[in-house]
């Protein structure tokens, strides 16, 4: 009997989706097999031993049932632990042609398993991003370092990181979870090695924001689900360094990086308002019409950035500086009585000098008034105050020139 007549018996029983044969019951050789299970051996095994050509065994199949009535049909699974996959198997038993013959169909479960273990995964993690979304809503307003702090929490398990390092090159330390004492920030860490897809990269001001998602031995899938959340947790996090840019530039100067005038106000009423004790200085950089006229605003500019400099520098005695416009500054010093502010103007005038020695040009001077206030006193009038004084000593060192 031809072989396209076998080929016709196979396909009525399996059609072409499924890996199929026609075995002779008995002398276990293949009548035909179709053209899946040609394309998946390679080539045609017809004529050979079944489980020699498609277990590679020299016996005949142990799990394979035995004299099989005609019209029964049997559906097992087996474990081919040679080739490490699960088998799907199911033999119908028929007459054809006079001879007792099996329809074979082999089905390997190990890639459909494989499949639904991952969308097992996905379906989890499309549940954690859900998550994380609502989180993320909520805390729109947070500032970046919290949300990438957030983020390490959800995406712990997968050896994730976060750091802040000086866009220069400089410092770098790690955003850390809160957990078990450690604490919030480690300075001085070098970033691990990561490749570009493995990080998402914020630039804030002068800082860049790192969110690093790693995996030891880098799937396939975990780089599908990384892309994926990437995709989810990035607007959020370029978002936040936007807001931040924009808040950071109405709140602060752009020449001198201080606190302006706007800084000042909003903190008057927020961080100053309720001060049982305070006291301001007034500044004016002495010479800048002089420098802008004689040597150009550039000049002009390098004066006021290091006068700028000077007064950072005492940010860490609990003092806030501000520039309030043109060549007039402002320092805002809480808990300083009228001996601690004195004391602060001298060391400030020790500041000055300093900085002249070591960098000649352009030269700063400042003329200055101090204001020290009690509640219920307010803050305006203290700064007002202290404008007053400064404008006195500055009209004291023309009148001497």
């Amino acid at each position: 009997m031809g072989n396209h007549h076998w080929q016709t018996v196979c396909q009525q029983a399996w059609g072409q989706l499924y890996p199929a044969y026609l075995v002779e019951e008995g002398s276990w050789r293949l009548l035909c097999v179709n053209e899946a299970l040609r394309t998946e051996l390679g080539r045609d095994p017809s004529g050979e031993l079944c489980y020699r050509a498609l277990m590679g065994w020299d016996h005949p199949c142990t799990f394979c049932p035995r004299d099989m009535e005609p019209g029964k049909r049997c559906l097992w699974e087996f474990f081919d632990k040679l080739k490490r996959r699960q088998l799907l198997i199911c033999h119908l038993s028929l007459n054809a042609e006079g001879r007792h013959c099996r329809a074979g169909m082999i089905a390997d479960m190990s890639e459909m398993m494989s499949l639904s273990a991952q969308l097992s995964g996905y379906l989890a993690l499309m549940k954690q991003l859900n998550a994380v979304q609502a989180a993320l809503i909520n805390g729109l307003n947070d500032p970046i370092h919290l949300l990438l702090r957030f983020l390490l929490q959800r995406f712990g398990g997968v050896q994730a990181s976060a750091y802040c390092r000086d866009r220069d090159g400089g410092t770098s330390s790690q955003i850390l979870t809160d957990v078990d004492g450690v604490p919030e920030y480690c300075i001085d860490v070098c970033l691990p090695e990561a490749e570009p897809e493995e990080q998402v990269a914020l630039d804030v001001l002068d800082k860049q924001y790192v969110f690093q998602l790693q995996r030891p031995g880098k799937p396939e899938l975990w780089q599908e689900e990384r892309d994926f959340v990437f995709g989810i947790i990035r607007p959020y996090l370029e978002n936040t360094a936007l807001r931040e840019q924009l808040n950071y530039e109405n709140s602060h100067d752009s020449l001198t990086r201080l606190g302006n005038r706007s800084m000042f106000a909003r903190q008057s009423q927020d961080t100053f308002s309720t001060l049982p004790l305070v006291s301001v200085i007034y500044l004016d950089v002495d010479g800048l019409k002089h420098y802008n006229d004689t040597q150009g605003h550039d000049m002009g500019d390098r004066l006021l950035r290091k006068a700028a400099r000077i007064l950072r520098d005492l940010s860490s005695l609990n003092v806030y500086p501000y520039r309030m416009g043109g060549d007039e500054f402002l320092l805002v010093c809480p808990d300083y009585d009228e001996k601690a502010i004195e004391a602060l103007r001298l060391r400030l005038q020790d500041k000055v000098e300093q900085s002249n020695r070591e960098c000649p040009e352009p030269v700063v001077s400042f003329s200055v008034g101090c204001a020290t206030g009690r509640a219920p006193i307010g803050l305006e009038a203290l700064v007002t105050e202290a404008d007053q004084r400064m404008y006195a000593q500055k009209r004291a060192k023309k009148n001497l020139l």
